[in-house]
C-alpha cells in the first residue's frame, strides 16, 4: 500500500527503516496509521510483528481494529514494557482497559501478533512454536462499534522507539 492509503495523525514522525535487509515502520511520538482504502470493516483483524527498542514503557504499539477517524471511538491492542498486553476500547475518548496480560514472550523479538473482532469478541493471538495460540479472548456485548476503520499506531518518548514489521490487515481470516 502506498502513503495515500493512510490516514497519518498525530504528533511526531514516522519513518520507513533499513534493518536486517527489511522495511520496518517505526513510529515517534503519538502517531497513528489508519487505512483509508475502507472505513466499514466489521469482522476484522490486524496481524503484525512488533518489537521495542528497551523494555522501558516509555514506547507502546498499537494495533487498531474498528475506529473512526480519530480513534475517539475504536478497540486497540496496546503493547508496552515487557511485553504487557491492553485490550481497550474508546467510547466517544473516554478509554476502558477491557483485559490484560503479561506475555511470556520476549519484548527484544517481533513477535507475530494477531487482533481480531469477530461479532462481539476480541481475541488477541501470538504466532509461537509454529502455530497461533489465542492469549486473550473478551466480550464486548455493550459495543456500538460495529465496523470502521483498522490500522496501527506508536506512543514513544525520552526517544525511544517500537518498530512494526511484516504488517497485514484487513477482514478476518480463518
Amino acid at each position: 500500500m502506498a502513503k495515500i492509503n493512510w490516514d497519518i495523525s498525530g504528533e511526531g514522525g514516522f519513518a520507513i527503516v533499513s534493518m536486517g535487509g527489511s522495511a520496518r515502520c517505526q513510529l515517534v511520538g503519538v502517531k497513528t496509521l489508519l487505512y483509508n482504502g475502507r472505513t466499514d470493516f466489521g469482522n476484522c483483524e490486524v496481524v503484525g510483528e512488533y518489537r521495542q527498542q528497551s523494555s522501558s514503557s516509555n514506547c507502546r504499539g498499537m494495533l487498531v481494529l474498528r475506529s473512526d477517524v480519530d480513534m475517539s471511538n475504536c478497540y486497540r491492542l496496546v503493547i508496552f514494557g515487557p511485553r504487557l498486553y491492553y485490550v481497550q476500547k474508546a467510547v466517544d475518548g473516554t478509554v476502558t482497559t477491557l483485559a490484560t496480560l503479561n506475555s511470556t514472550q520476549s519484548w527484544d523479538i517481533y513477535l507475530p501478533t494477531r487482533f481480531r473482532a469477530d461479532g462481539f469478541q476480541l481475541s488477541v493471538d501470538e504466532y509461537a512454536g509454529g502455530e497461533w495460540v489465542n492469549v486473550i479472548t473478551v466480550l464486548d456485548n455493550e459495543s456500538s462499534h460495529i465496523a470502521g476503520r483498522v490500522g496501527i499506531g506508536g506512543v514513544s518518548v525520552a526517544g525511544y522507539h517500537g518498530l512494526f514489521d511484516n504488517v497485514t490487515l484487513g477482514e478476518r481470516q480463518v
